[in-house]
C-alpha cells in the first residue's frame, strides 16, 4: 500500500484511544470514519463534535466523521481499537459489512481467551493477504488528545504499511518508531497490564516505592522470558512497547490496571465485589488467558503466577507476597 496524499481511514472503536488515534491521523492528512456499535456515542459525537465521556473540552478534528454506516465502505486502512476480547468480533464485522481496505492496524492489547491467540493471528485468520501492524507504547489517550508529547512503536513486517503510518501518524508531538518484531510489540503490550495489576496491589498493600521498583524490573524479566519463548526479540522489550509502556502503566494513576490492583491490595476481605464485568480491565482478561495456556508456573513466572492466583483462585494478596519473598535466592537474569 503506497502512501497517498489524503487517504481514507476507518477507525473501529470510538473509545478514548480510538478517538485519540482518529484525531492524530486526521492531523496527518487522513479522512477518518470513526465507527462504534454504541449509537448514543456516535450520535453525541456528531451533535457536539467531541467525545461525550473523555476530554469533553477537546473537539474532534474537522476531518473525523463519526458514523454508524460502513457497509461497502472502501478505505486505505482500518485501525481496530476495540477491547481486545472483542477484536475477533470487530474483524468479523468488517467481513459482514464488506469493508474494502488495503491494510489493518491493531491498537488493542491482549491475548485472546480460549484460543490464546495474539492480534496478528486473529486478524490473519480473516484477512491472510492484508498487511498488518500492531501499535503499542507508553501512551494515555487523554494526553494524546491534549497534544502532550508521546512516542509509540509500530510493529509490522510490511515496509509499505510502516511507511504509510510514519507519513500519516507520525507528528511533531506523536513520534513513531518502527520494528519488524510484531510478536514482541504484542506481548509487551499485553503482559505489562498484568504486571501493572501487581504494581497496584503492591501500592494497595502500602509496600513502598522500593518494592514497586523491584516488582517492575522483575516483571519485565518475566515478560521478556515469555515473549522470547513465543519468538519475540529480547531487545524489543527494552523499547517503548516493552519497558516504556510497563513503567507508565505501573506508576501513573491514569492506568486502569494499576488502579484495579490498588483496590485489590487495599481490600481486607473478598475481592469479589470488584471482579464485576463492568469494572474488569484488560490485564484481568490477559491473566485469565495466561492461566488457560498452562505456560505459567511459579518457578519461571512467579509474579504473573501470583497475580493469576489472586484473581482466579482468590488467594489473599499478603499470602502471595509471602510466597514471593520466601523464594530461594537466584542469579539475576533477563
Amino acid at each position: 500500500m503506497e502512501p497517498e496524499l489524503n487517504p481514507d481511514v476507518l477507525v473501529v472503536g470510538a473509545g478514548a484511544w480510538g478517538t485519540a488515534l482518529a484525531n492524530v491521523l486526521s492531523r496527518g492528512g487522513c479522512c477518518i470514519y470513526l465507527w462504534d456499535k454504541a449509537e448514543d456515542i456516535i450520535s453525541e459525537m456528531n451533535l457536539r463534535r467531541h467525545h461525550p465521556n473523555y476530554c469533553v473540552d477537546i473537539p474532534l478534528e474537522a476531518n473525523v466523521h463519526p458514523t454508524l454506516n460502513i457497509e461497502d465502505l472502501k478505505v486505505n486502512l482500518v485501525v481496530l481499537v476495540p477491547p481486545f476480547q472483542s477484536l475477533r468480533n470487530a474483524a468479523k464485522m468488517l467481513v459482514e459489512k464488506r469493508v474494502d481496505f488495503m491494510g489493518v492496524v491493531s491498537a488493542s492489547k491482549g491475548i485472546e481467551k480460549g484460543s490464546l491467540l495474539l492480534a496478528h493471528e486473529i486478524i490473519s485468520s480473516f484477512f491472510p493477504d492484508k498487511p498488518f501492524a500492531q501499535v503499542s507504547g507508553p501512551s494515555f489517550a487523554q494526553e494524546v488528545l491534549q497534544g502532550s508529547p508521546t512516542a509509540i512503536t509500530v510493529g509490522t513486517k510490511s515496509a509499505a504499511l510502516a511507511s504509510f503510518l510514519i507519513r500519516h501518524l507520525h507528528a511533531k508531538f506523536f513520534r513513531l518508531y518502527s520494528t519488524q518484531d510484531v510478536i514482541g510489540v504484542e506481548i509487551g503490550g499485553a503482559l505489562k497490564n498484568v504486571i501493572a495489576i501487581a504494581a497496584g496491589i503492591s501500592d494497595g498493600l502500602e509496600l513502598g516505592s522500593s518494592a514497586r521498583s523491584a516488582l517492575i524490573v522483575r516483571g519485565m524479566s518475566e515478560i521478556s522470558r515469555f515473549g522470547q519463548a513465543r519468538g519475540a526479540e529480547k531487545n524489543t522489550f527494552m523499547g517503548l512497547s516493552g519497558f516504556g509502556d510497563l513503567v507508565l502503566t505501573c506508576f501513573d494513576d491514569l492506568s486502569r490496571n494499576r488502579r484495579f490492583g490498588i483496590e485489590i491490595g487495599a481490600m481486607e476481605g473478598s475481592i469479589d465485589s470488584i471482579l464485576t464485568e463492568e469494572y474488569l480491565v484488560e490485564g484481568f482478561h490477559t491473566a485469565m488467558a495466561l492461566a488457560e495456556s498452562g505456560e505459567i508456573n511459579f518457578d519461571n513466572f512467579p509474579l504473573i503466577f501470583e497475580v493469576i492466583s489472586v484473581l482466579k483462585n482468590r488467594r489473599r494478596p499478603r499470602e502471595s507476597l509471602e510466597r514471593l519473598l520466601g523464594r530461594d535466592p537466584k542469579c539475576e537474569d533477563f
